[in-house]
This record gives C-alpha cells, structure tokens and sequence, in this order.
C-alpha cells in the first residue's frame, strides 16, 4: 500500500544517518549520459576543499532542477546526506575559471560539468524522487487543551478530521506509529523531524498541525435561560512535508454560548475548528494546484539565486504588472521554481523580461511559457 515504506523505514531505523547511506546501493555505472553546466564559487581552508564543495554544489544543483519538471523530492534531508556521498558520479569535468588565496582563507570560482539524468535515474531507482497525488494525503497533530489542562480525548482533531473528509479532501485514516496524534510539534526540532519522517513513509503530504486551547469565559442568565460561554483559540499551521514549509498559518479565537459546559464547549470548538478548516481550504483551493500539478499558466526557473536574490527578482515582476500571482513550487540547491499567473500581453511580459531585465539575467526559455532566469556574474 505504502511504495515508499521499506526503504524509508529502514533508513529511519538506523541509529545515524550515514549508516543509512551506507546501506543504499551505490548509483549505476550505465546511466544516462546527459549533462548540464554549473558555475559557482566557494571559500574554504584547501583548493582542494574548495574543489570538492563546488562539485558537490553542482550536484545539489542539478536536483533542485527537477522541481521544474513534474515530479518532487521524498526525504529531502537523506537525499542530501546522499548527493554528499555520491557526488562524484555525476560529476563529468571541472573547470576552475579562478583561484586566490588570502592568509589561511583559499577562493575558487568553477565551471562543472554534471549528468542531471544519470543523477535523476539514481535518485529515482532510490525512491527520491515521487509524483506528487492529485488529491494528496492530509494528517493532523493537535495539542488540546481545556481549563488550563491537556486533554487526551482529541475531540478538535475529530471535528478537523470530519471537515477535511466532507470537503473531498483525502487523509490518512490511521494514526502515525508516532509521534502522537495531540502532539506539540513544535516542541523540538526533533519531534518535527520525526513526524515528517513517518508522514512520508505513510505518503502524507500536507500536515496540519498547532494547538487548540478551550476555556471557560463566563455563565450568566440571558433572556431568564442559563447560558454558558466558552472561547476557543486555534494556532494552526499548514505544512508541506518533503521539505517541511509552512505554507499558511492562522492565530483566531471564537466564543460561543449554550445552556450547559458540554453543550458551550463543543459548540465553541465545532465553530473554532470549522471557521479555521475554512482558511486553510480556501488557501489550499487556490494555490497547491498551482505551485505542485502545474496549474499556474507560467513557470519560471530562478539558477544560484539565494533568499535575497528571489525575494529581490519576486518583487521587480511584481512591480511590473499587477495581476502577477506567484506559486512557490520548491527551492533546493540554488535552484528556486515558480508557477505564476499573469493576465497581461504575454508580448509586453517577454519584452520585460528581455530588455528591462537584460542588464542583470539571462533569459532562457525553457518550452512554451517556460523560463530560466541566471543572473549575469554566472
């Protein structure tokens, strides 16, 4: 049922994560032999050590490349731990363009030739790579608390549950081995680890997770009936799993009023969660088919941009049209994709991109309505 469950679990099993690396088959001899070029510069204490990094730069690279196409990435955190290992087989040639050394500090900019293919047949045969679902499985972890004291009963994960599946939506109706379903996720790094680690190996791709904290706020007599009013808070986040990106979050307390505490507290949690499933729907409707299944009517590849550079390069489209709407597809290795929606002259757009753009990108078109932009030092 689980395609992805035997070779993750083993690889979680393990007590270190080298050790799990260790474990997978090293990449084929007879791969595909198609390659692309990276240019890039690394600082480190050898030439050597500077060599090393931009070979391993490149390969990273190549799979954040991936992303442009239609597929994603599984245990991206392995991944990683694995490209470090192998890196040198897809490695093909390596041009050092400049060097300099300044004290103990060793400077290296270089051209590597690397095999994407070769690379995306190997991380496929090891399960890295995975068409994302139509309809994709959703899990929730909810810390819930009443009075002041944590409760066990989960009755705000129910009422969550119950939205997603009268929406359409598609959960996983088993409960993770671990950890636990009322879990505060973000208690530690580690707990967040090990929740993303179970949900893909249950192939879940979209966690809801936070907190619902219920109190009593008042009882008094309306209109001569007994009436009680109990406040609801929900702190939730959304949570793409491969890589662990919070996708939207909310913070929104509701009240509500009946003649009793059990009437007044699952009224008041029924119109928290409810109120809450909604947002998260509405953001879910609106962007995860356009940043994950290719709905957006354009796609762009950003190559060695970092944070800066995409929020820089995301804010000049923005000031070039209204109507631009951005869709994070994923960001690895200095690599960055976007869907977008533009409802201009798709001939002003090209123009922009090409004249106005021109002093500091290269465009690359990619296929109809497909972009690669590089800044110009590479």
């Amino acid at each position: 049922m689980y395609p992805f469950k035997n070779i993750i679990q083993a690889v979680m099993a393990a007590t270190l994560i080298a050790t799990a690396i260790q474990s997978l088959p090293a990449p084929a001899a007879d791969a595909p032999t198609g390659i692309w070029e990276f240019w890039g510069e690394s600082t480190s204490v050898s030439f050597e050590d500077c060599a090393k990094d931009l070979r391993k730069q490149a390969v990273h690279a190549a799979a954040g490349r991936f992303y442009m196409g239609d597929d994603r990435i599984l245990a991206r955190d392995l991944m990683a731990k694995y490209i470090d290992q192998y890196y040198e087989n897809f490695v093909v040639a390596h041009h050092v363009l400049s060097q300099k050394q300044n004290g103990k500090n060793f400077f290296m900019a270089a051209r590597v030739t690397v095999k994407p293919e070769a690379l995306y047949e190997d991380l496929k045969d090891k399960l890295f790579i995975y068409s994302p679902k139509s309809n994709p499985l959703f899990y929730v972890f909810l810390n819930e608390s009443i009075n002041g004291q944590p409760v066990a009963s989960a009755s705000g994960r129910a009422v969550i549950n119950q939205f997603i599946d009268a929406n359409g939506l598609n959960r996983l109706k088993t409960d993770l081995p671990t950890p636990a379903p009322n879990t505060d996720l973000d208690a530690s790094t580690e707990v967040m680890n090990q929740a993303r680690q179970q949900a893909q190996i249950y192939e879940v791709e979209l966690v809801v997770f936070g907190s619902m904290t219920a109190r009593k706020v008042s009882e008094t007599q309306l209109y001569f009936q007994n009436a009680v009013f109990y406040e609801v808070q929900m702190q939730l986040n959304l949570m793409r799993v491969d890589d662990g990106k919070i996708l939207t979050t909310l913070d929104k307390t509701y009240r509500a009023a009946q003649p009793n505490d059990a009437d007044a507290l699952a009224a008041a949690i029924e119109l928290a969660t409810a109120e809450s499933m909604k947002e998260f729907l509405a953001w879910y409707t609106s962007h995860w088919r356009k940043a994950i299944h290719g709905a957006a009517e354009y796609r762009l590849m950003l190559t060695h941009f970092d944070d800066k550079d995409v929020e820089v390069f995301i804010n000049q489209l923005k000031a070039f049209h209204p109507s631009l709407r951005f869709f994070e597809r994923n960001t690895y290795g200095g690599i960055a994709v976007y869907g977008f929606d533009y409802s201009g002259d798709t001939k002003i757009l090209d123009a922009f991109m090409r004249k106005t753009l021109a002093r500091q990108y290269q465009v690359k078109t990619l296929g109809e309505k497909k972009m690669e932009i590089v800044p110009i030092r590479y």
